[in-house]
């Protein structure tokens, strides 16, 4: 029997040794990706490169590594999975279903070849279907959107978020690490929403100097305060009837959050010095980077804003957590950038793509097209060679080799970029450094006579902190001030100073 359409779209783990390969050529499907026992952890590694629609694994009770691999897969993976096994008892098909598979086959009958080909061409049909139904659904994935949907099971739930959320004028709180596409978020919604005839309005909170957040969004009158020497119109204005999209909220002052829950809830402001009252119709999408919920414990958030705002929340989880949208973006970007580099790049080698697959991106996003973008520049090839990477990708690959992973834990944490985790630590002993200098420059005069050579003024070691803190996060002003515990805005300030 010959199954159509399926060449080198399955992945073989036959962790028993039950003969699975052969089973396949038997029927005509020819599978180049067959794993035996000895090579689990290699199947595993190239799994995200091989990009299979259908896993099928050999289990048996005495040899479990093939339920923990399918409990591995099915925690990542939206694909089908068959386990197989010579023992069909009630324990052992129980053992598998449980663990994730979507079929179970006893190769003990005799017709179990005929049955296996049968249940791979039915995966692959359902697997077809679902895809046909995803894309009528969700136009989404018909826009090409660079760098942000992709393909993964993870992305369509965020495609389903926001044609529903487009399809309201409710407020959207958009939230995801820096660089995850949280602008971009909001641009579509704005786009497939019925306000997309009007403008979509953005605000980056983190970057208003401080005392000047009211003014940039109401607006003020001339003479209302120092600086103002000519009326300024407000992003509240300039939003009427379209979308006010306010970027790292988190980062707004908490003394103008009050003046914007009255904004949000009636839709009425006045501008700065002004007591004529002004009316508009605007949409909010927000985003941020931090824990709003943190935020709100520790005092820089209103509770009751958020509450406003959060109707409809989206998160957007990190390129780390996407599967194959990292090879899929990649390639999208090499193209792209070939052309306007005029260069002759076309491909990733194997290896590359396991270095690209490996690495935890903790830029996201953003970090993978600058990368992309940095190697065309700089070569001019066919393919794109490991070499040619940044060694912060080649080297974190190493250091996990290095450290052998259990692929049967459920924790997550193990895709977190361990240089992210040095920094962090790095600029946490920094804090703590200015907060024992802090504490001994209230002491008692008496005791500055212990070492008075080696105290150096507060300032200066305050100053020293925040340098070495935005050298660790490479210049992210954002990212610095949130490992200080510090606003955006309080660190600017004290740069000034």
């Amino acid at each position: 029997m010959q199954v159509e359409t399926i060449q080198n779209n399955i992945l073989v783990v036959d962790a028993v040794g039950s003969g699975l390969g052969s089973r396949l050529a038997s029927l005509g499907i020819d599978s180049k990706w067959i794993y035996p026992e000895p090579e689990i952890e290699l199947a595993m590694e190239s799994f995200e490169h091989i990009n299979p629609s259908v896993l099928l694994v050999s289990i048996s009770p005495t040899q479990m590594e093939g339920a923990r691999l399918i409990n591995w897969v099915r925690q990542r993976y939206p694909i089908a999975i068959i386990a197989a096994s010579y023992d069909a008892s009630p324990e052992t098909a129980a053992s598998a279903i449980h663990a994730g598979a979507s079929d179970f086959l006893d190769l003990g009958i005799a017709d179990a070849s005929n049955r296996l080909g049968k249940s791979i061409r039915q995966s692959l049909n359902h697997l077809k279907e679902d895809r046909a139904i995803n894309q009528m659904e969700h136009p989404l994935f018909d826009q090409a959107e660079v760098g942000f949907i992709g393909a993964s099971q993870s992305m369509l739930e965020v495609s389903k978020l926001i044609i529903n959320a487009a399809k309201s004028n409710a407020s959207v709180f958009i939230t995801g690490e820096n660089g995850t596409g949280k602008e971009v978020c909001a641009e579509l919604i704005h786009r497939f929403s019925s306000r997309s005839e009007h403008d979509l309005v953005t605000l980056n909170c983190a970057a208003i100097p401080n005392g000047l957040a009211e003014s940039e969004v109401f607006g003020h009158i001339k003479g209302s305060f120092t600086g103002a020497v000519n009326d300024r119109i407000g992003v509240a204005s300039l939003a009427d009837k379209g979308t006010l999209f306010l970027d790292e909220i988190g980062e707004m002052e908490i003394d103008i959050q009050s003046k914007l829950l009255r904004f949000v809830q009636t839709g009425i402001f006045s501008n700065v010095g002004s007591s004529q009252k002004e009316q508009v119709d605007v949409r909010f999408i927000c985003a941020t980077n931090r824990d709003p919920n943190q935020q709100i414990a520790d005092g820089d958030f209103r509770q009751d804003l958020f509450y406003r705002l959060n109707v409809i929340q989206i998160h957007l989880p990190p390129l780390r957590e996407r599967g194959d949208d990292i090879l899929a973006f990649a390639r999208n970007f090499l193209s792209n950038f070939s052309v306007e580099e005029n260069k002759r790049f076309s491909s990733f080698s194997p290896e590359t793509e396991n270095l690209l697959m490996s690495y935890s991106w903790p830029g996201n996003v953003r970090e993978l097209q600058n990368v992309i973008r940095s190697i065309v520049v700089l070569n001019d090839a066919e393919t794109v060679i490991p070499s040619m990477l940044p060694l912060a990708i080649i080297r974190e690959k190493g250091q996990r080799r290095r450290r052998k992973s259990d692929f049967g834990s459920n924790d997550q944490t193990s895709h977190i970029d361990n240089a992210n985790d040095n920094k962090i630590s790095m600029v946490e002993r920094l804090k703590e450094n200015v907060r024992l200098l802090s504490d001994a420059a209230d002491q008692k005069a008496h005791k500055a006579e212990l070492i008075p050579a080696n105290i150096k003024p507060l300032d200066d070691v305050i100053e020293e902190t925040i340098k070495e803190a935005i050298s660790i996060c490479q210049g992210n002003i954002a990212e610095a001030s949130h490992h200080l515990g510090v606003s955006t805005s309080t660190l600017y300030r004290k740069m000034k100073n």
